[in-house]
């Protein structure tokens, strides 16, 4: 009777152990599976902040060439503005100059015609 008790629980646990064996090595290929996508996501992720990154930094670039186009485009503004200022001041100087020649030339004429 022994015998047999023992020969049945010795059946039910090469059962037990037999069945058990195939889900433990499915649930170990799983997280394997799990572990590779895991794996292949985190590389995905850190590929996605490296592009996010360059972008960044490619965004920082432009807005820099950007900034020193627009401080090179107001200085060039001032730097007209100061020349047609100066245009101006020398127009109206020959302008005066030219009525000075002309007080003078008439000066001259005047009193060339009094001798």
């Amino acid at each position: 009777m022994k015998s047999l008790l023992f020969f049945i629980a010795g059946a039910l646990y090469m059962m037990l152990t037999s069945n058990s064996t195939p889900e433990v090595y499915s649930c170990k290929d799983e997280v394997k599976k799990l572990m590779v996508a895991n794996d292949s996501l985190r590389a995905e992720v850190q590929k996605a902040q490296a592009i996010a990154e360059a972008r960044r930094h490619e965004a920082k670039q432009q807005t820099l060439i950007a900034e020193t186009q627009r401080t090179i485009a107001d200085r060039s503004q001032e730097e007209a503005i100061i020349q047609a200022e100066r245009a101006v001041e020398a127009a109206t100087e020959a302008t005066r100059q030219k009525a000075l020649a002309n007080d003078y030339k008439k000066q001259l004429e005047a009193c060339q015609k009094k001798n």
